[in-house]
């Protein structure tokens, strides 16, 4: 193909993407044309290599050997989410393949992580190989005396090694030394970079499937695991969230159904507070083998069984996450707040007291440590809930009271013995720091601040186009000063609240959801201040845009103003910084239609030279950059579609029944220059 030619200079500017979303990318550190456009218009051309792994290829070969000499492999997972996920993918890509492989996930009372009971009973029970998924790579000890039974062990994982790595055929984990470019893979997004290369290496043709049909169990268990929603995983988010619309898993089918996402496209939000709840569920309820079994399970009405199965263990979890809140509740009402709550109770299940610690953290804005006493000894979840608090740095200075523990910044978790408990509370709470100046006050800093006129359908379109939010690519939140209350009303049984608000001859609707009581604060004629995240609400085919208030501040009052106006007990400080003009730094080269032209008449050579449906595409070294920017372009329009591999990829080039415009391409719009409409055929 001709070199493209090259241009310079101008600030990244493609039409329809308003400034307000420039700038939040901006400041999201995303700088430059080509990240600006993965970031807004992704495809399967961000997705890197299984074979970046170095350990990729020993593994496959492993798993060569294994098939032919017909040897039995434990798939050994966690009872998360991320862990379920996993096993069951793995289980079906590797018998698909013709190996001989059992899946296998351990109780919550059976404790996480692989074990030494574990490894003996493979060696009993004559398994040759374990492969592990979301765990495995602090299991040093285990690992020796895999060998030493003559057991081997194969180590996909994501979590943070220790100083001693296990010693293993081989160990996929991002956040060692592995070769791999991008180091935030949840578990399961792991286990797809080994059904990559188990694809591209061992399975034949006729029984393999189209990567893309496993990108939404992928998503689920990334969104599940609260890994950042950022580089590869928002691209494996995205994709997977689409695909679930019309996934093929009858488990996921099912899920999905009990959740009312049938058909659906959902959204991260509702995966995170829908589906993966159920899934949890099982496995803080100590029955995470219902969940695997949903996901294995081909047999519609199995899975509808197993499914309405998830929704009542997950109906029950909740049943005792509100009680042991109320307990809490009522127990801290009695006297004063301490800086630091810890409480403890021999009625509380382990498996629920994480989640419970995050909604009292929510609550009181304050560090919350909760334990289930198991006679003498006992287990306990924490969380830190303030920006300069460090659950694992106090762990740490406590660590004379405790038996062992272990986490990050903001949560944790550690065993005890029961009698140390009070001896834990009084150390705790005489530990100081700067954290104590922020007990009991939300801090929410926004994005931009709009006015009124700045609030628009196209803003919260791109808003939609910068999904998934999620860690590290959080909901934009907005600030708009000095809105006027036009109306107070609540909806949904009084339990939510609606404002109508007026600023600069705009009307707009907020809502909180499940603040009805907040009402009695407003009244007509009142200014406040709002933070919000925007939202379009489609409703009998229309659509009009929605503020999803977060918190809000009295400018003036027709009465007296309230004392507070946040849910928690100080309100959060309404901070933004200026919506800035933002120009990000492009590349230097300029695509036109022949250069796509050309380009889409190779690849339609390169399918009739194959005689297959689904053909091999390796972008070359002449062009590189050209090249990959007109492959997303097409994955924009259609034109291919994406079957699997990440360079080589496999490609099919469906017919078109249409001319297609260029246009309707953000890249082409960026590259081009938007030049006038033009066609290709």
């Amino acid at each position: 193909m001709p070199a493209a030619e090259k241009t310079g200079g101008a600030a990244f500017s493609a039409e329809g993407v308003p400034p307000a979303a420039l700038a939040i990318m901006a400041r999201r550190g995303i700088k430059e044309a080509r990240a600006a456009l993965d970031y807004l218009a992704v495809t399967p051309g961000d997705l890197h290599s299984p074979f970046l792994f170095q350990d990729m290829g020993k593994i496959i070969a492993r798993l060569e050997l294994a098939r032919r000499r017909r040897e039995k492999l434990l798939i050994h997972g966690d009872y998360d989410v991320d862990g379920v996920t996993s096993v069951a993918m793995l289980y079906h890509v590797l018998r698909d393949s013709g190996l001989d492989a059992i899946a296998y996930i351990p109780t919550r009372s059976e404790g996480y992580g692989l074990r030494a009971d574990t490894v003996r009973k493979c060696h009993e029970q004559k398994v040759a190989l374990i492969l592990t998924v979301d765990c495995g790579v602090t299991s040093v000890a285990e690992a020796r005396l895999a060998k030493e039974l003559g057991v081997d062990l194969i180590i996909t994982d994501h979590h943070e090694p220790e100083a001693e790595l296990p010693e293993a055929v081989g160990i996929l984990n991002p956040r060692v030394d592995s070769g791999y470019p991008f180091g935030y893979l949840a578990g399961v997004g792991v286990a797809f970079k080994l059904v990559q290369a188990i694809y591209a290496r061992l399975t034949s043709p006729e029984a393999r499937r189209p990567e893309n049909v496993w990108l939404d169990m992928v998503a689920l268990g990334t969104i599940a695991d609260i890994v950042p929603l950022s580089g590869e995983n928002r691209v494996l988010v995205k994709l997977g969230l689409e695909q679930m619309a019309r996934t093929e898993h009858t488990g996921l089918r099912a899920l999905l159904a009990e959740c009312n996402l049938s058909d659906k496209k959902p959204t991260a939000g509702q995966i995170a507070f829908l589906a993966a709840p159920r899934v949890n569920a099982a496995g803080r309820m100590d029955t995470a083998r219902r969940a695997l079994e949903l996901f294995i399970t081909q047999d519609d009405e199995e899975a509808q069984a197993y499914a309405r199965e998830l929704s009542r263990e997950n109906t029950a979890r909740r049943e005792v996450e509100q009680r042991i809140v109320d307990e809490v509740r009522a127990e801290l009402e009695q006297g004063d707040l301490p800086p630091v709550i810890v409480r403890s109770s021999p009625d509380w299940p382990h498996g629920v007291i994480g989640i419970v610690a995050s909604k009292i953290t929510e609550i009181y804005r304050r560090p919350v440590y909760l334990i289930a006493e198991e006679g003498a000894r006992a287990k306990g979840s924490a969380r830190g809930g303030l920006s300069g608090y460090s659950v694992v740095g106090e762990l740490s200075a406590c660590s004379a009271d405790l038996e062992n523990w272990g986490g990050h910044k903001a949560a944790g978790g550690f065993t005890i013995a029961t009698e140390r408990i009070p001896a834990l509370r009084a150390a705790l709470n005489e530990r100081d720091g700067d954290w104590r100046a922020e007990i009991g006050i939300e801090d929410i800093t926004a994005d931009a601040v709009l006015t009124p006129r700045e609030i628009t359908l196209e803003l919260a379109a791109t808003l939609e186009i910068m999904a998934p939010f999620g860690a590290a690519n959080p909901t934009p939140v907005f600030c708009t000063q000095n809105l006027v209350v036009l109306k107070v009303a609540t909806f949904g049984d009084e339990a939510h609240l609606r404002l109508d608000l007026g600023g600069e001859g705009v009307r707009l609707t907020a809502k909180a959801f499940r603040r009805g009581e907040e009402a009695a604060l407003f009244h007509m004629g009142d200014t406040v201040d709002l933070l919000y995240n925007l939202e379009i609400n489609s409703y009998q085919g229309r659509e009009e845009l929605q503020l999803l208030l977060r918190d809000y501040r009295f400018v003036s009052s027709v009465h007296p103003a309230p004392e507070s106006s946040a849910r928690g007990p100080e309100p959060a400080i309404l901070t933004a910084p200026p919506l800035e003009s933002t120009a990000l730094a492009p590349l230097d080269f300029h695509l036109d239609r022949k250069n796509l032209a050309d380009f889409y008449r190779r690849l339609l050579a390169a399918r009739a030279a194959s005689g297959e449906t689904v053909f091999r595409w390796e972008i070359g070294d002449a062009f590189p950059l050209p090249e990959s920017e007109m492959l997303k372009i097409f994955f924009e329009l259609g034109l291919v579609e994406w079957q699997g591999g990440a360079n080589p990829y496999q490609l099919t080039a469906p017919p078109q029944e249409k001319k297609l415009a260029l246009e309707n391409s953000l890249r082409f719009r960026y590259w081009n220059g938007s030049a006038p409409p033009s066609e290709i055929r």
